[in-house]
């Protein structure tokens, strides 16, 4: 027995904390300690089903899904994004037509008039946390043409 192993009170072997690859592809659903979100044992926690031996994942796997959710859904609170910004309402007017260059009707000729709204953003760290460890600033411009909406955004993270 190594010090690894975890034993139930009856002196079973209950299971590995840590194993090798090779342990852990040939155990079974009783030698396993580890479940899906929904309490169904799995053998083998890092395999996945793919197309063929090295094609790519497929999504019909529940296991995959069942991991990716939970990874894409943890909330680390330090990481909660606090942002603090300013916006204006206004309007956009062409001044000189880009319709040698561009489709966009808005550019088509001179005096054409637009509303939009720009948004500037920077991200606010935790209370006494000093500005300067992480500091994504961004912009956005939202022009409300004829034609539709067209988003403009940009953002830089150093």
């Amino acid at each position: 027995m190594t010090s690894y192993q975890q034993h139930a009170p009856d002196g079973k072997k209950n299971g590995d904390l840590f194993r090798a690859y090779n342990d852990d592809r040939d155990a079974t659903s009783q030698d396993t300690l580890y479940a899906t979100s929904n309490g169904v044992p799995m053998p083998h926690p890092y395999e996945v089903q793919r197309v063929g031996e090295n094609g790519p994942l497929l999504l019909q796997d529940f296991h995959l899904v069942d991991l990716l959710s939970h990874f894409d859904r943890e909330r680390i609170p330090e990481r909660v994004v606090h942002a603090k910004g300013g916006g204006a309402h206004g309007y956009y007017e062409t001044t000189d037509p880009l319709d040698d260059i561009c489709l966009a009707d808005i550019f088509s000729e001179k005096g054409k008039k637009c509303p939009i709204t720009v948004r500037f953003s920077t991200v606010g760290g935790e209370s006494g946390s000093h500005d300067c460890a992480r500091d994504p600033r961004g912009f956005s411009v939202k022009f409300r043409t004829d034609e539709g909406n067209w988003d403009m955004v940009a953002n830089n993270t150093p």
